[in-house]
């Protein structure tokens, strides 16, 4: 304040540049604490749209720390007069508003993500928090019920206001639609809020106080925070080398596939893109977290070439809570396209909804997206495994056995009729008109009877990494919080 006070403030943009850090880091905070969803574009344009309103905070707090400097004639004020004011600013723009903007962050990151996660065409219906503090015009908008498309969302997405608590839920198809008729006429939200974040990115909207400046200012402002959101250029990935093998073998890894370390290390061409220590060592991580040690893991690591398809094996075994715990997972090249294979998962029975496979699969799922896997293919079976693999977004790939499916729970009386002969008449609709392509399974999942129709059932299938849908639904798991395991009744 003293170095403001006399004019001895550096003109280099290091005081601005400081505050705007600052600033940033504390939304992004917020966006991290909110967000839960798995669509790195829109985590994107939220993060860029914090770091702009950062630069426009600051220079909405110099601004006014500025104006304190001098009377209505415009002459310098004393020291301690200045000092009493500033310190108000202070007050005002970095501890009052900063909390309420960074609980406003919170919340459009918590609701973008609930965006990103409802299905298309989906029926969506604003809920308020339903006690004595909602807002009266908040009260009005409690139970419309509208389609996700519909424009009521471009404008009555929570949060609506400073500190709002409302809500947006997802309900079923048959729910009653809120006539548009009752729509006109609702009281409209303040322009600030008029948004969504879900759709548009934003946090903060462009009617924010801080956005109003002149067109030289915002186009100086602008500049300075696109340039601090540009990544720089992804590194090329290092290819796997003798100081990578070493760190396997330190980690306790048996590594073969080759008559020497260099036809191993060649062998791994394929694998171009992966960390394979960064994967050992998520491997431990996991081990660590469940409090038991890995039995000399095994790795395989080969050229595909040969005869031979497969190109990375890793083969893990442990004793833990007085059980074995097996785990086999593999790479295959086929034409020239790689695959994973989850083969083997003998897990535990106490370990089991504990959060154990999402850990492995989620280490798992980095080193494929990094090589190109192009899919993952899994034999769903065993109590839980027909329902979860399907839950998770897999496809079948074997018709014959989702027809065998169909027949067993009619014979056993698990499915209502109606419910069968509408799966039945998917599945034969789905053959007629896409007889090679893998049947979306996980869409049966996610009905009333999906549950009963797959628990206990076992089939073969796939996640296509190229299909967006799929894999949306994929990392949507992978990202969740596990849940806590119910205890025995």
């Amino acid at each position: 304040m003293a170095m403001l006070h006399s004019g001895l403030l550096p003109d280099d943009g290091s005081i601005y540049e400081s505050m705007a850090d600052f600033f940033t880091h504390h939304f992004d905070q917020a966006l991290t604490l909110g967000w839960h969803a798995v669509d790195p574009k829109l985590r994107q344009y939220l993060s860029a749209n914090v770091q702009r309103f950062s630069g426009f905070k600051t220079y909405a707090v110099q601004q006014a720390m500025r104006e304190k400097l001098t009377d209505a004639e415009g002459n310098i004020r004393p020291f301690a007069d200045f000092r009493a004011d500033a310190l108000e600013v202070n007050d005002q723009y970095n501890v009052r508003y900063l909390r309420t903007e960074y609980e406003q962050a919170i919340a459009a990151a918590q609701m973008a993500s609930k965006w990103a996660d409802f299905a298309p065409g989906s029926l969506l219906r604003y809920d308020t928090a339903g006690d004595d503090r909602v807002r009266h015009d908040h009260a009005i908008y409690d139970g419309i019920v509208r389609p996700k498309d519909d424009a009521f969302w471009d404008s009555h997405f929570p949060p609506c206001d400073w500190g709002c608590r409302c809500d947006t839920v997802e309900v079923d198809d048959d729910t009653p639609v809120t006539p548009a008729t009752e729509i006109k006429g609702l009281p409209k939200v303040p322009e600030e809020f008029r948004t969504n974040a879900g759709k548009t990115g934003e946090v903060f909207g462009p009617e924010h106080p801080y956005f109003d400046v002149s067109q030289r200012v915002a186009k100086k402002l602008n500049a300075r925070a696109k340039a601090s959101t540009t990544p720089p250029p992804p590194k090329a990935p290092a290819p796997f080398d003798a100081a990578d093998l070493q760190k396997l073998q330190a980690m306790g890894i048996t590594v073969k596939g080759g008559v020497d370390a260099a036809a191993i290390i060649e062998n791994a061409r394929v694998l171009t893109g992966a960390d394979l220590p960064q994967l050992a060592a998520d491997m431990e991580a996991v081990a660590k977290k469940y409090r038991f040690k890995w039995d000399n893991p095994r790795w395989l690591i080969k050229s595909g070439k040969g005869g031979e398809n497969t190109v990375l094996k890793l083969d893990y075994m442990a004793e833990t809570r007085n059980e074995t715990l097996l785990l086999q997972r593999l790479i295959v090249l086929e034409k020239g396209k790689l695959h994973a294979v989850h083969e083997l998962l003998d897990l535990p029975e106490a370990m089991q909804g504990s959060g154990f496979s999402q850990m492995v699969n989620k280490a798992l799922y980095k080193q494929y997206q990094a090589v190109g896997v192009q899919t993952i293919r899994v034999h769903a079976a065993l109590d839980a495994g027909g329902y979860v693999w399907a839950r998770v977004g897999f496809s079948a790939t074997k018709m014959a056995e989702l027809q065998e499916l169909l027949e067993g729970a009619r014979a056993a009386g698990v499915v209502p009729s109606g419910a069968l002969d509408f799966y039945e008449k998917q599945l034969s609709t789905h053959i007629a008109n896409k007889p090679r392509e893998p049947f979306p399974i996980w869409k049966w999942a996610r009905t009333e009877h999906g549950k009963d129709l797959l628990l206990g059932s076992s089939w073969h299938g796939q996640l296509d990494l190229k299909n967006e849908e799929q894999t949306a639904i994929f990392e949507r798991y992978l990202n969740a919080p596990p849940k806590p395991k119910k205890p025995k009744k």
